[in-house]
């Protein structure tokens, strides 16, 4: 089925939804074979970052990034969106002492 010009693909909210022991993950799936993930919009959308946000205020859900890194060693790990806020203030306030 093709797309009607001018018309757009709704985005879901999340890349995956993973339900454990009481718990909701929604999650964010990045993957790289560069050996850190890019803060950059073309690689974490500010949507994503504000719907996992939204999601962790409920109880029961833990909210974040799965970030793969392919190479050297393809090692997958968990960033729960709050640290990933806490890192990426780190970054900004970093970048802005240094210009």
């Amino acid at each position: 089925m093709a797309i009607k010009k001018g018309q757009s693909v709704p985005k879901n909210k999340y890349d995956a939804l993973i339900f454990r022991k009481n718990h909701l993950f929604p999650v964010e799936l990045k993957s790289t074979k560069a050996k850190s993930i890019s803060m950059k919009e073309s690689m974490i959308k500010a949507h994503q970052i504000k719907n996992l946000k939204e999601a962790a205020k409920f109880d029961g859900v833990i909210a974040g990034f799965l970030f793969n890194f392919r190479e050297p060693d393809n090692r997958t790990f968990f960033v729960h969106i709050n640290d990933f806020l806490d890192y990426q203030n780190i970054a900004e306030n970093q970048i802005k002492e240094h210009t």
